[in-house]
């Protein structure tokens, strides 16, 4: 940094925090998904960045777009946890298979499947493959907003 008026425990704090966005945040990872879909600096940014922020309010009228009912919706999401807790590794090739998997066991298309749950986990549909940008997010966390998500789609439901 060549602000003098940064301090060198400031330089350091900003360090540490940009040493954790990159490394537990996978934002590395999540920026090199974003290759070819946007371009490099704000528009990547823009892609990545609602994939990252938990506490976006959900877009339910996507989901209400895709055609499914809201017990299928709701099926998929806790089915969807089931699957992922099982998984005995949580990389990109091993979640496509089990979105695979999860395909069959709905009955559903992997582009109806993906829909769901890219907006149950990120809040929204993505430009983004969604099994390396489940990886980039890590197991407990996608967990945690599929249990969250899929608990909040159901007590806005007429459904039990």
């Amino acid at each position: 940094m060549t602000d003098s008026s940064v301090t060198d425990d400031q330089a350091s704090h900003v360090a540490h925090t940009m040493a954790f966005v990159l490394g537990e945040l996978n934002l590395r990872r999540l920026i090199a998904l974003s290759h070819g879909r946007a371009r490099p600096g704000r528009a990547a940014f823009e892609l990545i960045a609602p994939i990252l922020c938990r506490d976006a309010p959900k877009n339910w009228a996507q989901l209400t777009s895709l055609g499914l009912a809201p017990r299928e919706i709701i099926d998929a999401g806790e089915r969807a946890v089931r699957v992922f807790e099982r998984l005995p590794r949580w990389a990109a090739e091993d979640l496509d298979q089990a979105l695979d998997a999860l395909c069959v066991e709905l009955d559903g298309t992997r582009r109806d499947v993906d829909a769901a749950l890219s907006v149950l986990v990120l809040s929204s549909q993505t430009g983004l493959p969604l099994a390396p940008v489940l990886e980039a997010l890590g197991q407990s966390e996608c967990i945690a907003r599929l249990h969250d998500s899929t608990r909040a789609y159901r007590a806005c439901q007429m459904v039990g």
